[in-house]
């Protein structure tokens, strides 16, 4: 697939938003054009458009989508993912690799452990200069946290083993 080829899928969250909205592979979201029922006028018809995204007070994208009188504030990089990702996020966050929470194109992200987000989050606040330490400015102390990465013990486990003659 051409990484730059934008491609829109329906939106699915708790609600299907399928034949409503679509979002791309580069965080764009599309209302898609249709007739609804008007309470005074009968039908009025929604022409296609592109959402112009919020900032939410975590600093991510996000947009409303409406359906049946229901409204659902949607981070755009959480629909993005389950829209066009075939791995479920089952716990997992949905990580920035560039560290930055406005670029949505698809291929920025990965996902993470909550723990291994968390500590990338800390991280990126630069409040020490070292992996997994942070730093408390008001009691002044640091504090170190330890975490068992798995990746590192499967690797062991997949070297080929040397034999001694």
């Amino acid at each position: 697939m051409n990484a730059n080829l934008e491609i829109f899928k329906p939106v699915i969250t708790k609600t299907d938003y399928t034949g409503f909205y679509e979002v791309s592979n580069h965080g764009k979201v599309k209302s898609l054009g249709r007739e609804v029922l008007h309470l005074h006028s009968g039908y009025q018809t929604i022409e296609e458009r592109i959402l112009k995204p919020a900032i939410g007070s975590s600093g991510y994208y996000h947009v409303i989508l409406y359906k049946n009188g229901s409204k659902e504030t949607c981070k755009i990089h959480i629909i993005e993912w389950d829209a066009h990702s075939e791995i479920e996020r089952n716990g997992f966050d949905i990580d920035h690799i560039d560290e930055d929470k406005l670029n949505n194109y698809f291929t920025n992200f990965q996902l993470l452990t909550q723990n291994t987000s968390k500590s990338r989050l800390y991280n990126g606040k630069k409040s020490s200069q070292y992996i997994g330490v942070t730093w408390n400015k008001q009691n002044k102390k640091g504090k170190l946290k330890l975490e068992l990465i798995e990746n590192l013990n499967i690797l062991a486990y997949s070297l080929p083993s040397t034999k001694r003659i």
